[in-house]
């Protein structure tokens, strides 16, 4: 996405000013820096954020109710509550952009000088969330499809969580089966939490990266693309996947805080279900295009990154919520040595006459996600498929008989699921943790928009 000239003219209305200089952030969505010259030596400094361009998912039921004109109503609604918020200027249909204020500081905490400016980062982020949470929705004008859910099923699948739940059961006959995704849905359907429950305005998307912060202060949260009404431990639930993502260092601290400044008891069973849920809702979102990568879709990468790294951490929050052991598998050492296949030579000669032809930070990012992808197939060739003989001899223990390959075994206990979801449950959860960590193991080298963290069990031993 490129921003036209009436484009320019909109921003430059909108804001008052003249356009002076726009810079283009390197991510697989299209965000512009954008400064104004507004006379007398003012200036103005604008993000304008534009949709997701050339993406399928785009055109989905799901986004189109997750579009940058629900977030503008959002963020405007939220404007005058007390929270550090970016300064709303409006949003255009026409062009696709939602504008607000460019936020002082960064959101990333690997940043930060040391630990301690890190935790206490944090608990200013979850003092927000506090605030946030304590205001009333029933007073909140926001219209569309923001509705307050009444019963303990509303609640629980408020937000995206219905859209992208129901798109994956449509996709079911065009992809492969996913038994992993298959069972975590069936554990959220049969562990609803009851009883009244208190909701709130939700950031949905909510964790490490989702706020900015600067000389170890708050400057913002951000990001309300995916904010609904639902339950508070939503937010702290989903707080915990990111932080296997883009991890921040313990979350026990800062939980504790949000209880204290909240003046509510923290629900652990009601946050081990949303800690499930968390996990859950980007694999089955993202499945199709895991199987299915096309360099068309420009956050590809991403994609497989986020799907591989919350199937092993969905397998661990369920390990917790079942209160459960896993057994972690051997994994090989990293090989060494001269290249054994073309695409160790590919991921080679990509570093060594390729990353020094990029001109900006764009096709750097193209250039090092290319040596990424070469040097995940490298170490797929080289250990690959022992790995997978591991995981056939792991999936026979479930299916009492070894498949002959990944896709026969994966068809079979996706049945099993179906029929026996209860029985097979404490081992499918076990043999999965292995299986995920061994593909965790052989996408490694791909990760380079997130890290992989591991999962940090939280519930006290009353809360099981």
């Amino acid at each position: 996405m490129t921003l036209s000239p009436e484009a320019l003219g909109w921003i430059e209305r909108q804001v008052g000013g003249r356009v002076v200089d726009i810079r283009q952030q390197a991510r697989w969505r299209p965000h512009y820096f954008i400064t104004l010259d507004q006379g007398g030596g003012k200036q103005a400094k604008i993000l304008a954020r534009g949709e997701r361009a050339g993406e399928p998912i785009a055109k989905g039921t799901m986004m189109d109710v997750y579009g940058h004109a629900r977030e503008a109503r959002i963020v405007e609604a939220l404007q005058g509550h007390g929270l550090k918020i970016a300064k709303y200027y409006g949003y255009s249909a026409e062009f696709g952009i939602f504008l607000s204020d460019q936020v002082e500081g960064t959101n990333l905490l690997a940043e930060a000088p040391d630990d301690a400016t890190r935790v206490a980062v944090m608990k200013q982020y979850y003092e927000e969330l506090a605030k946030l949470h304590s205001i009333d929705v029933e007073t909140m004008t926001l219209g569309g499809d923001i509705k307050i859910p009444r019963t303990a099923e509303e609640i629980a699948f408020a937000g995206k969580y219905h859209w992208t739940a129901a798109a994956f059961e449509h996709a079911k006959g065009r992809i492969k089966p996913e038994p992993l995704l298959n069972l975590g849905m069936w554990w959220l359907r049969n562990n609803v939490p009851q009883g009244e429950r208190k909701v709130c305005f939700l950031q949905g998307d909510t964790g490490p990266g989702q706020f900015m912060y600067a000389e170890g202060q708050v400057t913002a949260l951000i990001d309300w693309e995916l904010a609904h009404i639902g339950d508070p431990m939503l937010d702290l639930g989903v707080g915990r996947m990111r932080n296997m993502l883009y991890p921040a260092g313990s979350l026990r601290e800062p939980i504790a805080h949000y209880e204290k400044v909240s003046g509510r008891p923290i629900d652990w069973q009601a946050l081990s279900f949303y800690s499930v849920g968390s996990m859950l809702l980007t694999p089955i979102g993202v499945a199709g295009d895991v199987q299915h990568p096309t360099a068309q879709v420009s956050s590809t990468i991403a994609r497989f990154g986020w799907y591989i790294t919350l199937c092993r951490g969905l397998c661990d929050a369920l390990a917790e919520a079942l209160d459960i052991e896993v057994e972690a598998p051997d994994l090989p050492d990293l090989p060494h040595g001269r290249n054994s296949s073309m695409a160790g030579f590919l991921a080679e000669y990509l570093e060594i006459n390729c990353r020094s032809l990029a001109r900006g930070d764009q096709e750097t990012d193209y250039i090092e996600t290319a040596i990424a992808v070469a040097k995940g197939l490298k170490l797929e060739s080289e250990v690959g498929k022992a790995l997978l003989e591991d995981d056939l001899d792991d999936m026979a223990r479930l299916l009492g008989k070894r498949p002959s390959d990944r896709d026969e075994g994966y068809a079979l206990l996706d049945a099993m699921v179906d029929h026996d979801a209860q029985d097979i449950l404490v081992e499918f959860v076990k043999v999965f943790s292995r299986i995920e960590r061994r593909r965790e193991f052989l996408c490694g080298p791909m990760f380079i928009e997130q890290a992989a963290a591991p999962f940090e069990r939280l519930l006290p031993a009353s809360a099981v």
